[in-house]
Order: structure tokens, then sequence, then C-alpha cells
């Protein structure tokens, strides 16, 4: 945004659950005041054209707006099912991990 650093993205091929992948999602922030206004869906656009394969999505299953989000991006991207999986490790409060998996092309 016009040279504006309103976030980030780390991307690893850590798996978050019991399934073969290519990437994952490791760590994912928009800033506060670029939040709501597609940055973050143009970002991750932007990443599935670079990356092409079978992604993992972690997200904390409490998290509303994580939950629509990452939920909305793998269905616009996925070529296929997207599965929801737990995953492979809980968060600090014990909740179980949702872990998105599907294939973009």
């Amino acid at each position: 945004m016009d040279g504006v650093l309103a976030g980030f993205a780390l991307i690893n091929a850590h798996p978050e659950c019991e399934r073969p992948l290519d990437h994952a999602v490791a760590e994912f922030f928009v800033a506060y005041p670029y939040r709501r206004g597609g940055v973050g869906s143009e970002a991750m656009r932007q990443i599935f054209q670079r990356h092409k394969g079978v992604w993992h999505i972690k997200y904390h299953p409490a998290n509303t707006a994580s939950v629509i989000f990452w939920n909305g991006i793998a269905r616009r991207h996925a070529v296929g099912p997207v599965e929801k999986l737990r995953g492979s490790e809980d968060y600090y409060d014990g909740t179980p991990s949702e872990v998105l998996v599907f294939q973009n092309m």
C-alpha cells in the first residue's frame, strides 16, 4: 500500500497435522489500520500465485475473525475440497488447533 508496511506473512513447510503438504502459513499479521480492507486477502492471493501445492493453515477456533478469514481464503483459492482437521499441537490455553488442508493451482 503505497510503500507502507502493512503486515507480514511467513511461509514454511512444517506440517500442522498428519497430512502431507507443500506449504504452511507459519505466521500472518496485518496491522490494525489495514484490516478489513482486503490487504490480507490480496497478500494471500499473491502468495498462492507464487506457491502452488498442498497447504496447511492452522488457526485458533475461538478467534472468530481468524476462522472467518481463513475459511474464506481457503474456499476462494482451493482447487477441490477444503478439509478441516485437528492440528498436531494444541494451543497454549489447551484448545485443540484446527487446520485447513487444501490444494491450490
